[in-house]
């Protein structure tokens, strides 16, 4: 049973991960049909076949599937299906509908946004917060222009916003909930979505080809064919006998420019949102009954919380001792646990007397509470986490529900998000500035 049980939890977690990482994919070359999507008479009998321990291929065959085509979405017919078939890396009949109406989208809301700004700033006197923002925007890409591309020419400045502000918003999509939109597509009839279209390399690598071209017709609008030819063929040796030498690695150098500005950034989000896949099926996978790691987890970030209070180092003296004693104790208790989960020894009942016991820290802030009463931010900060610990603990240890797991991966999804802020901005901003490089890089002369 055991077994049995892992098992189904195993094919619950590939399934979770295949449902996230798949496109919805069109192969319009094949009357528009969905990849990897069967059409159903009712989507309720098949998950209630499903549920009856049948195999995918046994409800497809009983319920009469058929191919699901893109006049079929919306219309809560098409269910996902893995067909186990061998998909080339490269197929060019097929289209990425999510990745594309999405960032065509975020375009045009820029656009939008943009457009309103600017009436704003003919009608208002006094600029407000949006229009501020948009003001600090353009200036600071402007800034960034007149930094680094030295020759006159009014398609760069609007060509750098574009790329940064479509960058980012298509990278800050990375921050919603990994199952908020693939769960409200799903209800209403569509089988996969992925949210962020810079995780798909399809769009980066559309985008960094588009650069690519840009940097050809600069260096021949701004060199012509003798420079581009010289460039080429006499660098980094300057001899006409090395010049196959020099084709050869300066192409390398070129071809490179599109390749690493594509896959950086696709690199880089992909790897945050699974990260964030991964988060979730680490706390929402786990069983609520029996598992050690969410108390291990909440005293270790308990004590983590309780040492960054006591080397902010403003409170007094009784009130550092206090955060250090607290967090060594649940530093300690976590340690400890970790020790017993690990010889095999953890059971229900060792696990709700460690909620219980965790109930020490929230009297701990309490009185943290009290010694920082003055301090109107630390009082309330400090009651309110105390709240949340006896909540969860005390329903931990007398209902049998272990919420941890779901309020840790919270945690840890908002930390990571708070990282993550970093990367999107950092990302959409090395991007634009890697744009205006090679522009300015094909838009100068030799003297």
């Amino acid at each position: 049973m055991a077994n049995e049980a892992a098992k189904v939890e195993e094919n619950g977690i590939t399934e979770y991960i295949n449902h996230h990482l798949q496109f919805l994919q069109v192969d319009y070359s094949n009357g528009w049909i969905i990849k990897n999507s069967k059409k159903v008479t009712s989507v309720s009998d098949y998950n209630k076949c499903l549920a009856d321990h049948h195999t995918p291929e046994q409800c497809l065959t009983k319920l009469g599937a058929t191919d699901c085509h893109m006049s079929d979405l919306f219309t809560s017919t098409c269910v996902p299906y893995e067909s186990g078939e061998t998909q080339e890396i490269v197929d060019f009949n097929l289209i990425n509908l999510d990745s594309s109406i999405i960032s065509i989208f975020l375009g045009f809301l820029i656009l939008g946004l943009f457009w309103m700004g600017k009436n704003l700033e003919k009608k208002s006197k006094v600029p407000g917060k949006f229009l501020t923002a948009v003001e600090m925007v353009v200036g600071f890409v402007n800034q960034s222009v007149k930094d680094i591309f030295h020759v006159q020419n009014k398609l760069i400045a609007p060509l750098a916003l574009t790329v940064f502000m479509w960058v980012f918003s298509m990278n800050l999509l990375d921050l919603l909930p990994v199952d908020l939109l693939p769960n409200i597509c799903k209800g209403l009839g569509v089988p996969y979505i992925r949210v962020v279209p810079s995780a798909d390399v399809n769009i980066t690598m559309g985008m960094s080809v588009s650069i690519f071209l840009l940097i050809l017709a600069y260096t021949f609008k701004y060199k012509g064919i003798k420079g581009f030819v010289k460039d080429y063929a006499l660098h980094p040796f300057n001899s006409w006998f090395l010049a196959p030498v020099n084709i050869f690695l300066e192409g390398i150098s070129l071809l490179a420019k599109p390749v690493s500005l594509g896959l950086r950034l696709f690199g880089n989000m992909y790897a945050g949102e699974t990260i964030f896949i991964l988060i979730t099926i680490f706390f929402g996978f786990e069983p609520s009954g029996n598992s050690m790691i969410s108390v291990i987890t909440l005293n270790a970030l308990l004590g983590i919380m309780f040492l960054l209070m006591r080397l902010r180092g403003d409170g007094s003296s009784v009130s550092k001792s206090v955060c250090s004693f607290l967090s060594l104790a649940a530093i300690g208790l976590a340690v400890f646990e970790s020790i017993i989960m690990y010889n095999g020894q953890s059971t229900e009942e060792l696990i709700k007397m460690f909620y219980l016991a965790d109930l020490f820290f929230a009297l701990g802030l309490l009185v943290l509470a009290f010694l920082n009463r003055e301090k109107k931010g630390k009082l309330w900060l400090s009651i309110v986490t105390a709240a949340v610990i006896i909540c969860v603990c005390l329903s931990s240890s007398l209902l049998g529900v272990l919420p941890v797991g779901a309020v840790s991966g919270v945690i840890l999804n908002l930390v990571w998000a708070l990282f993550h802020i970093l990367i999107i901005f950092l990302q959409a901003f090395i991007f634009m500035i890697l744009t205006i490089v090679y522009l300015a890089s094909a838009s100068t002369t030799e003297e």
